[in-house]
């Protein structure tokens, strides 16, 4: 029997994935934190992070660690962490009242990633898992570097040796070979309603862009 087709008859459901990388601004510390909520013993669905953070560069993928195809969300915050653990915004006022950020990341936007303009940022394809034969699970690269300014000029000088941390959050839905049931999943727990290009997903979901209507989202 065809497990994959076994996997597509089951409820679909969502899976919280919390992960944190604090990266020194001269150096760079990699912390993980991982919570699932499971409560449903169907097809394992499983996120994961990829981070490159030798010689300075920051790059942030995200993996299908799982076995069911999902399709996938992420958001991020960005913070200080002083040394007597107090936590600081990413941004300071300057003399003219504006509000500078410190470290800026450089997002990939122009391939499979798309910004909600709702602080998430939502994956154009399904994400393959075990159970598609499919060795390639991960996406394209949604971090490519972070830009931080010279903090030798800030007047706040608990910034100097505070360590800069990016929080990430993932959301995972569980995608089906059936269409009707996925495109339910997703609106009933992103809020999304999505639609795919081209329009073949009984055949060949994996080439399928996923269009998330971004400007005509329920949020």
């Amino acid at each position: 029997m065809d497990k994959r087709k076994v996997l597509s008859k089951l409820l679909p459901m969502i899976v919280l994935v919390s992960l944190s990388i604090a990266a020194g601004v001269t150096g760079a510390a990699v912390i993980h934190s991982m919570q699932l909520e499971n409560p449903i013993k169907t097809p394992v669905v499983e996120g994961g992070i990829t981070e490159n953070l030798d010689q300075g560069a920051k790059e942030v993928s995200f993996t299908n660690n799982g076995e069911a195809d999902v399709f996938l969300r992420v958001a991020f915050a960005q913070s200080w962490i002083a040394q007597d653990g107090t936590v600081l915004p990413n941004h300071i006022v300057d003399a003219s009242g504006q509000s500078l950020p410190l470290a800026v990341p450089s997002l990939s936007l122009d391939g499979n990633w798309e910004s909600g303009e709702d602080g998430w940022y939502y994956y154009k394809k399904v994400l393959p898992g075990s159970v598609s034969g499919i060795q390639d699970r991960s996406t394209e690269k949604l971090v490519r570097g972070v830009d931080f300014i010279d903090l030798s000029g800030i007047e706040d000088q608990r910034y100097q040796n505070a360590e800069y941390k990016f929080h990430f959050t993932m959301e995972i839905v569980q995608s089906s070979d059936d269409w009707n049931v996925s495109l339910k999943a997703v609106r009933r727990l992103f809020d999304r309603d999505i639609s795919v290009t081209p329009d073949n997903w009984d055949n060949n979901k994996y080439g399928c862009s996923i269009n998330w209507n971004v400007d005509s989202g329920k949020n």
